[in-house]
């Protein structure tokens, strides 16, 4: 071993001892023992951790093995006088302790001599199960221990030292209940002792703190069970099956009764159920007698759902043929020619009973009464008392609740529009076509957007179907559709690097996007955006969505057919992407969309470097996003972003070497990034460089800012932490984005 091994095995031996110094300080002196056990496992020859253990094991009424670690001690070092004064306390306390436990044998004897069983005639094996306990705490094995102490305690039900140790051996179990009563006992046995008393206490605060995540893990567990059912009666209500979808929430209503989100969703499905309902009118209004002849019944679903299977029945006073089954579309209205001959002549009454469907398979009947005249000729008319068809009301302008809006975009499917409210500005996304499908599919696909919560997500802050679909987001200025194109190889690394972040958070929420393009990727304040998650599935763009909702020009090989698709079709988009925003153009072009997906499944691309030669550097990583066979892309979004990172970093640690000295402001950017790079790839000491050099660029509070991250990042160095903590991070971001600002003023 050499010499440095040797210190610092030495070091660490120290450590542990004050450690378990520390410990005997608060009373804890088994976990004390345990510490000063580590110290002599490294250093056999440190004679403090023998001294120190064996006062500890005094404490805990361990005579023998206490002697024994003192005696040690002395070995070690003969001449130190303190050591041979604690051996004589210890074995002052030993002899003291014994006299104490023969006299309450003596006094036990006499008290109970007619009535005491026969003497035990294996004294040891109380001493043999309550020295395996101990050597099983110490080994870390509680589960053993117990079981060892507790048949001591068959031997020795009064003994308070085995109730106390017990107590010990469940605690680290993490059996705080079981350790209070066993430490009740010892108490009870012993009721003075300071330890036990202080132990307890502690106890207690655990078991609370025990208790209360209990309770809460058991109300997460409820909240998770009537989410899982609330998403079930979504994606039924997403297939129309509205009276299944009400059921589902009733079941999460009866395990989470006063949720008014479920509630307002129960009363929101009931009002939406598409029930039909059908009113029945006439065209003519008299005929002849023993004729057949044509009846023209006009039937009018003002309900929001289809009339399926309606047949209709006249009453007996009129022979009928041929009337068929019938289907009548929400909304509209059905005239059926029934086949008539009536019996009798005269002001006869006609009874019309319709019974139909809806597609829920639910049964409706309806009827209507009039009066007809029925003679050689057609004369008169006929009165009718069935109720009149009323129109569904119009819904409220969805536009009333902001102070202003204007119309910013428009696609194959959605109107987008710039609206302030409260101070703010959003986004509002509606339907060009609100109608009832698209609703059903928009709560469908909307879900998993909202479950997203990530600084490069677009964040939802508000969805409905009523008074029309609609969905409210951060406003962003820009996309990356609307950026000069091509762009700088390292521009273009480091916005395709935050989209990554948050295609990680989502690929770990379990959801893929399946429609990244330029468009689908907004800008804030320089920050690219992730939006439309999921809504792109209903949306047409004649240019670039087809039925199947993905965007040809960007769509991964498995879209064209039914291979499966994961977290590496995502990938492919981003590939497809990074290479138009080098290059300008998409990485497959054609005549015809079918040229373009042929091209896609069955051609390579052109070289980005034959289109810019600047991107000689970061082409291996578009070609590998772009690789057809899925197993051959980067496996995850962590490993892309990887060799992004490394990218970056060697690229904008030369720019940062010329700039420095000429070019503050540049200055400033690059090494605002090169610490967020840093910070996200777990560089915590590389960062902190980085924030120090930032500091000499920023004032105000963007600099007491950014000294005291760079302090709290220093700490977490000296502490051997890898990772900085999230809310450090946000810090961290919001400190760079700050300075951006700063250096456009």
């Amino acid at each position: 071993m050499g010499l440095f091994d040797f210190l610092k095995g030495k070091n660490k031996s120290e450590k542990f001892y004050n450690q378990g110094v520390a410990l005997q300080k608060l009373c804890r002196y088994a976990d004390a023992v345990a510490s000063f056990d580590q110290a002599i496992e490294i250093d056999m020859a440190n004679s403090h951790a023998w001294h120190s253990r064996g006062l500890a094991l005094g404490e805990l009424g361990l005579h023998a093995d206490a002697i024994k670690s003192v005696d040690k001690a002395i070995t070690l070092c003969p001449d130190e006088h303190l050591y041979e004064k604690s051996r004589k306390e210890l074995i002052a306390k030993k002899t003291n302790a014994n006299k104490e436990n023969q006299l309450k044998v003596r006094v036990k004897r006499k008290k109970s001599k007619a009535q005491s069983p026969p003497p035990n005639n294996h004294p040891s094996r109380y001493e043999t199960f309550f020295d395996k306990g101990n050597m099983y705490l110490n080994l870390g094995q509680y589960t053993d221990a117990v079981e060892s102490y507790d048949k001591a305690l068959e031997i020795k039900p009064k003994d308070f030292h085995i109730w106390f140790f017990r107590s010990i051996a469940l605690n680290n179990l993490g059996q705080y209940s079981d350790a209070i009563n066993s430490v009740d006992e010892a108490i009870e046995l012993c009721p003075n002792e300071y330890i036990y008393l202080k132990f307890r206490a502690d106890l207690v605060i655990k078991e609370e703190e025990r208790t209360k995540n209990e309770k809460a893990r058991i109300e997460d567990e409820i909240n998770s069970k009537a989410k899982e059912i609330i998403s079930e009666a979504i994606q039924l209500f997403s297939k129309g099956q509205f009276v299944f979808a009400i059921e589902m929430v009733d079941k999460a209503l009866a395990i989470q009764p006063d949720n008014t989100e479920y509630i307002r969703l129960r009363d929101q499905l009931v009002t939406d159920d598409p029930k039909p309902d059908l009113t029945i009118s006439l065209h003519s209004n008299s005929l002849r007698i023993s004729s057949w002849q044509g009846l023209n019944v006009i039937l009018t679903n003002s309900g929001n759902g289809d009339a399926q299977i309606v047949t209709i029945t006249l009453s007996d006073d009129f022979e009928t043929r041929r009337v068929g089954i019938h289907i009548v579309k929400a909304g509209t209205s059905e005239t059926i020619e029934i086949p008539v001959r009536p019996k009798h002549d005269g002001h006869v009454p006609l009874d019309i009973t319709l019974t139909y469907k809806d597609s829920q398979d639910r049964t409706y009947e309806a009827a209507g009464e009039f009066w007809v005249d029925v003679g050689e000729q057609s004369s008169s008319g006929f009165t009718s008392t069935s109720p009149s068809s009323t129109p569904s009301p119009d819904s409220s302008n969805l536009f009333t609740k902001y102070q202003s809006h204007d119309l910013i975009g428009e696609g194959g499917f959605a109107l987008v529009y710039r609206a302030s409210r409260d101070g703010r500005t959003y986004a509002v996304k509606v339907p060009k076509t609100p109608d009832s499908a698209t609703g059903k599919t928009f709560i469908s696909e909307i879900q998993n957007w909202t479950r997203l919560s990530h600084p490069n997500i677009v964040k939802v802050s508000d969805y409905n179907i009523l008074p029309t679909p609609y969905f409210e987001m951060e406003y962003c200025e820009a996309s990356l559709d609307s950026l000069p194109k091509p762009m700088s190889p390292d521009q273009a690394a480091w916005l395709i690097y935050g989209v990554c972040s948050g295609l990680h958070y989502a690929h770990g929420q379990k959801i893929i996007h399946r429609d990244l393009k330029p468009q689908n990727i907004l800008i804030k304040e320089g920050i690219p955006k992730i939006t439309d998650w999921g809504l792109s599935k209903v949306m047409t763009e004649s240019k670039s969505t087809t039925s199947t909702s993905f965007t040809p020009y960007y769509a991964a090989p498995e879209q064209m057919g039914s291979q499966p698709k994961d977290e590496r079709t995502d990938i492919w988009q981003l590939g497809a992407i990074l290479y138009e925003l080098v290059t300008g153009t998409v990485p497959f072009t054609g005549e015809s969309m079918m040229e373009v997906m042929m091209g896609i499944m069955s051609r390579d691309p052109v070289k980005p470097t034959d289109l810019n030669p600047d991107v000689k550097e970061i082409e291996p990583v578009i070609l590998r996003c772009l690789e057809k066979d899925p197993a051959k892309r980067f496996g995850s979004v962590p490993e892309l972003q990887r060799v992004l990172a490394f990218y970056l970093k060697v690229t904008y640690t030369e720019a940062l070497r010329v700039s420095q000295g000429s070019d503050d402001r540049k200055s400033a950017y690059l090494c605002g990034e090169l610490l967020l790079i840093h910070l996200d790839s777990g560089e915590l000491p590389q960062a902190v460089v980085y924030g120090k050099d930032l500091i000499r660029y920023l004032s105000g509070e963007n600099r007491t800012g950014m000294e005291s991250l760079v302090e709290q990042m220093s700490f977490c160095v000296d502490e051997g932490l890898t990772d900085l903590p999230e809310e450090l991070m946000r810090k961290a971001e919001w400190i760079v984005h700050g300075s951006r600002l700063e250096g456009m003023r």
